[in-house]
């Protein structure tokens, strides 16, 4: 073991001395490097590199030299196998099913581990194993060729293309888009060595370039949502002390992309239709190889994505906001690469550059950008120092599209008032039009005066026809669309309520009379002929009477008791009668009006009766003449709904009513006119009953008459005095229940009502 590492530290030193050799005369050295690579991979390749290096190499540096060479024939041909076998490369992208076949098209010899922001690591080989034993699943395919891809390039199962150059270097990495869906091109200093494979999981396409460089400047992940390609990101990478480059293609559909090698430059194709075609076509005939199963090593983390797709996709939200002011008053987060910088009395424009440089956006600098500034950052995402040099340095940018353009912030508003400036111009141009729009529901005038704000200044004008019940506007087209969509958002049929309303009023009154009436009626006394006043009778009859009960109460009832008590013919008639009048009133009334209204418009429903009263007056000549007067009362019930937005319904109610009481007058029957009124605004949902009011009044009289003095004897005062009862109760209720009805639902009503527009009735009529 001791052995293998000495000849392979001998070789290397021997290498670098070659290397220097060569470096004096780079002609020469060229031939040498390319005879070592055209003889390195035959049986005879040592001599081959003795004549070219000098006898400095013994015979038993022959294998080693073949093993140097990744593009010789043992190590494409004949150590098939061991890549198969003991590549550690694969990663857990890819299935047992698919190590059923030779995935693997290359394999660098000298491959390190790579660690690198958790993006993926490889397996250590051993530089004094530079190929693993071949293990026996392999034996049965190492003498077959695998399948070459059309133009020397290598796709998945195919040989390493022959011929890479020893310390090759990735020189460019670019995407040019084009119909066929894009080409992402990756050019080196030479030929290069490449494998490809693909993650299924992830949906990520890798090209490992084997023996190469990836300077830092392409270390960076290439956003391109701006096109419409197959291709969704790139992201390029090299793990510390590898010797593989690696590029990820992450695809935004499934599907393995088509690679193909022209000179120093590795193109990577979308799977589109048309570049399946023509790669087809271009083929050359391929070897058919009996598919086997080969078992091979894997990478122990490779199971993940070989590149955080999370942070390629933070790229995209990097500066998003297309000004600066906009990025501060919408946005505070930054998302790019962290870096330090530490500089002092640094160019503007320096710094700048270094930002672009270290993030690969595409930036533009103003001529008008100068002045110097010193940093001292540590750790800060790079967008952030960005928008802080530019906020220290009174700068500013636009961006448009991919591109950044950094000015000054007064050049940048000169630009953004001239922009305005010509964008009024242009509008000053630009033909007017007149419309006529016509307006179903809406009140044209009241519409007219909305929609007055948004015509153009000083050109826009607007009219209301009354008549017809339209609009007449008259403006550029593109306002002219505007209100006609404003006009269909507020021209929309207002939705309507129904009201049912239900009134109780409670009416219980009780009277109750309790009296002796006396009268006395004396006889006349007629005196002889020969005596009295001129012959005539004298009349000494005398006439007195007690009523302590009302005779119109007695009169007005009917079932009055009128008891004659006694009679006596001493003097006269005497005659006492009892009276027992007792009066109980019980009424309930019931009302239910319904009425539909509009959105916040009032309904209102009246009831109204009458209250006669009688007069006497006098006219001229001293006749005298009855007059009957009528006094309204009237119960009213005004309503006015609100629908809300969540289906509720505001009412404001307003309730009076107006009866007649008792009887103040006896002659006239005159009446006191009482009102009661209620007004409110509640909050009901659709459908359910509201108690707006309820009034409750409750009268109780009591009264007692008869003859002074007497009505006041003990026992003897109930024959001069009666007494009377008077109770009444009135109750008044009001039910209110607001129905919402869906305009144009026909049958969908309470009322049963129909609706249907004029373009129905139109068609049903032609």
């Amino acid at each position: 073991m001791m052995q293998i590492k000495f000849k392979h530290l001998f070789l290397v030193f021997l290498l670098l001395g070659f290397t220097a050799c060569t470096s004096v005369e780079p002609d020469q050295g060229g031939d040498d490097l390319a005879e070592l690579d055209a003889g390195a991979g035959d049986e005879g390749g040592v001599d081959d590199v003795d004549d070219a290096g000098g006898d400095e190499m013994g015979d038993e540096f022959a294998d080693e030299a073949d093993v140097a060479d990744l593009g010789g024939d043992d190590a494409a041909g004949g150590d098939e196998d061991a890549f198969a076998g003991g590549d550690d490369m694969a990663g857990d992208e890819f299935t047992d099913d698919e190590f059923a076949e030779p995935d693997m098209e290359t394999a660098d010899a000298g491959q390190e581990p790579m660690e690198e922001d958790g993006l993926g690591t490889e397996d250590p080989l051993a530089e004094s194993e530079p190929f693993p034993e071949p293990m026996e699943e392999t034996q049965d395919v190492a003498s077959e060729p695998l399948p070459m891809e059309p133009g020397g390039g290598v796709e998945d199962f195919a040989e390493p293309a022959a011929g890479g150059v020893a310390g090759n270097e990735v020189t460019d990495i670019k995407y040019l888009a084009n119909q066929a869906g894009g080409t992402v091109v990756i050019e080196t200093s030479g030929k290069a060595n490449y494998r490809t494979r693909l993650n299924e999981d992830s949906n990520q396409f890798v090209i490992e370039i084997a023996g190469a460089n990836l300077p830092r400047r392409l270390k960076r992940p290439y956003i391109m949502k701006e096109f419409e390609s197959e291709f969704a990101a790139i992201n390029a990478y090299q793990n510390s002390g590898s010797s593989t480059a690696r590029i990820v293609v992450q695809m935004r559909n499934p599907g393995r992309a088509l690679v193909q090698q022209e000179g120093n430059s590795i193109l990577v194709l979308p799977p589109t239709q048309e570049n399946m075609a023509a790669f087809v076509d271009d083929a050359q005939p391929e070897e058919i190889v009996e598919e086997t199963d080969l078992q091979a090593a894997v990478e122990e983390d490779d199971s993940e994505p070989s590149y955080n797709v999370a942070e390629a996709e933070k790229d995209e939200k990097v500066l998003g906001s297309r000004t600066l002011d906009e990025f501060l008053m919408g946005n505070n987060k930054f998302y790019g690469r962290k870096l330090s910088i530490q500089t002092k009395d640094a160019d503007v424009r320096d710094a700048l550059n270094f930002i672009a440089e270290y993030s690969g956006i595409n930036m533009i600098i103003s001529d008008d950008v100068g002045g110097s500034i010193s940093l001292k950052l540590r750790e800060v995402p790079w967008d952030q120092a960005l928008i802080t040099i530019m906020r220290a340095k009174r700068l500013g940018y636009i961006r448009q599209g991919n591109v950044i353009r950094i000015s000054t912030l007064g050049t940048l508003q000169a630009e953004a008032d001239s922009a305005r400036a010509i964008i009024e111009s242009q509008k000053s141009l630009i033909p007017i039009r007149v419309k006529v729009l016509p307006v179903s529901y809406a009140v044209v005038e009241e519409l007219a005066g909305q929609l007055r704000p948004f015509l153009s200044e000083g050109r826009g004008r607007i009219a209301a026809d009354p008549r017809t019940s339209s609009l007449i506007i008259t403006d550029t087209d593109e306002v002219l669309n505007r209100i006609t969509r404003l006009v269909k958002n507020l021209d929309i049929p207002p939705m309507q309520v129904m009201i049912e309303g239900k009134i109780v009023e409670a009416t219980e009154a009780f009277q109750r009379s309790v009296g002796v009436n006396w009268s006395f009626d004396g006889e006349p006394v007629t005196l002889s002929d020969s005596g009295g006043a001129n012959g005539g009778p004298l009349d000494l009859r005398t006439t007195f009477s007690v009523n302590p009960v009302s005779r119109d109460s007695l009169r007005g009832n009917p079932f009055a008791l009128s008891l004659t008590v006694g009679r006596l013919d001493f003097l006269g008639e005497l005659g006492a009668i009892l009276s027992l009048a007792e009066t109980e009133n019980s009424a309930k009334v019931l009302s239910s009006p319904r009425i539909v209204t509009l959105n916040k418009q009032a309904a209102e429903i009246t009831q109204e009766g009458q209250v006669l009263t009688k007069s006497t007056v006098t006219e001229q000549g001293g006749t005298s003449k009855t007059q009957v007067e009528r006094t309204p009362v009237t119960l009213n019930l005004k309503v006015t709904p609100q629908i809300t937005a969540v289906g509720s319904v505001i009412l404001d109610v307003d309730v009076k009513r107006q009866f007649a009481g008792g009887v103040v007058d006896t002659e006239s029957l005159a009446r006191a006119i009482n009102t009661r009124q209620a007004k409110t605004k509640v909050l009901v949902d659709n459908g359910q009953t509201a108690v707006i009011g309820g009034v409750y009044q409750s009268d109780n009289t009591q009264s007692e008459s008869g003859v002074p003095v007497l009505k006041d004897l003990p026992v003897l005062g109930w024959l001069f005095k009666a007494r009377g009862r008077d109770f009444q109760k009135n109750e008044l209720l009001i039910f209110l229940t607001p129905r919402i009805i869906n305009f144009g639902d026909k049958g969908g009503g309470g009322d049963g009502m129909e609706t249907s527009s004029l373009v129905d009735v139109l068609e049903g009529a032609g």
